[in-house]
């Protein structure tokens, strides 16, 4: 004999083909397959947003270059906390951004550099963090050596979080740090700050937000884990001025003449005004040393001349 609840239960699983149970069971099935595509998810845009960092941070290295090379310096950062509407926002400002220990610590001065703003943008959709020198911010650069007070320590790499730290990276003359996933210390794109910068100690990234000269980095490092090995900064130490293979000669006078072009280790010249062999006789092309047409042997070149000799 059915009751009228059974008739009820029994018309239930006959209309919808499937009871409270089944529900939950479904429930916790779908669960337990979206939870690891969740975590697959997280960790794809991690790896895309530090993807497009490094790009950044490539493309200000070479912005710096280009800088150096047109003004015998590097720039000061922008102001990091100033809001976008704002006439100063990404121009190098040397008064503002110099800190204790002559560096001077702010946001990528885009302006001077030439770069778009979203170079100057990591990730995560904060500012990249630039602390330079003030020994290299000033022309004429300064001849080696220098000091210029920015250390970047890093492990040992075996283990890869031994407590031991390698010798340091010393007279850097510049470090470009995004923040990472977290954002421990960043300012984002409209000069907010994102995560107050931990005591030292707290986590290793609080090294790279305290406002001084002395860093970490250390690819091996990386961690997600909460606590004293959190480490998920993006961090480019420079401690070496860039070199062109081929400059302007000045050997014919103070000012540099684009049409007179030398290697930069002096041994090939190009309407050199002052030949290297022959100071009394300008050359077209004039060679410090020997030169081979091909390779010599079996594919050897041409040269075309009016006249040859030694």
């Amino acid at each position: 004999m059915k009751t009228a609840g059974s008739k009820n239960l029994s018309h239930l699983r006959s209309d919808s083909g499937m009871t409270l149970i089944d529900m939950a069971v479904f429930i916790m099935v779908i669960g337990l397959l979206t939870v690891p595509l969740m975590k697959q998810y997280d960790n794809f845009q991690i790896l895309k947003a530090k993807g497009e960092t490094d790009n950044n941070i490539a493309s200000i290295n070479k912005a710096m270059a280009d800088f150096y090379y047109e003004n015998n310096r590097y720039p000061c950062p922008s102001v990091i906390t100033l809001p976008v509407t704002d006439v100063n926002y990404g121009r190098e400002d040397c008064a503002n951004t110099l800190q204790p220990g002559n560096i001077h610590i702010g946001g990528v001065p885009f302006v001077e550099l030439k770069i778009p703003n979203q170079y100057s943008i990591d990730g995560w959709s904060d500012r990249i963090q630039y602390t330079v020198s003030t020994a290299v911010v000033a022309s004429p650069f300064p001849a080696t050596p220098f000091t210029t007070n920015i250390t970047v320590n890093r492990f040992t790499p075996t283990p890869c979080n031994a407590s031991t730290l390698n010798a340091p990276m010393t007279d850097v003359h510049f470090v470009l740090v995004s923040h990472g996933t977290r954002g421990v210390g960043a300012y984002t794109a409209d000069g907010t700050l994102k995560q107050v910068c931990p005591a030292a100690g707290t986590t290793l990234d609080a090294e790279n937000c305290n406002n001084d000269g002395t860093f970490f980095d250390d690819v091996c490092a990386r961690s997600d884990q909460a606590g004293a090995t959190y480490f998920d900064d993006v961090v480019y130490p420079d401690d070496t001025a860039p070199a062109r293979i081929w400059v302007y000669s000045s050997a014919g006078g103070a000012t540099p003449d684009p049409t007179d072009i030398v290697s930069i280790v002096q041994k090939i010249g190009i309407n050199n005004p002052v030949p290297f062999n022959n100071p009394g006789d300008p050359n077209g092309v004039d060679v410090r040393g020997n030169v081979l047409a091909g390779d010599g042997a079996a594919n050897p070149g041409r040269v075309i001349s009016d006249t040859m000799c030694d």
